[in-house]
């Protein structure tokens, strides 16, 4: 018999130790194609069980629209 594995979740907001994250919540994340930090828009939070999974960021670079989904909360500042 097969457990049933907890699901991910896209939700609007979510607590962490570190911050509260939030949709449409301007943020700086750390840009690893450019080595600096850079503010973006959270456009999609995932969570699985309540812990933080990844989040989703529009931003502008290099006068173009961009995406990046951070996995890792170290890389977000509050």
């Amino acid at each position: 018999m097969q457990d049933k594995l907890p699901a991910f979740t896209n939700v609007q907001s979510i607590s962490t130790k570190i911050a509260t994250y939030k949709v449409g919540n301007t943020i700086k994340f750390w840009n690893d194609s450019e080595r600096c930090w850079t503010k973006g828009e959270v456009i999609q939070i995932v969570e699985c069980s309540g812990f933080f999974v990844s989040v989703l960021i529009a931003y502008q670079s290099h006068k173009k629209q961009r995406q990046v989904k951070i996995f890792r909360e170290d890389w977000l500042e509050k």
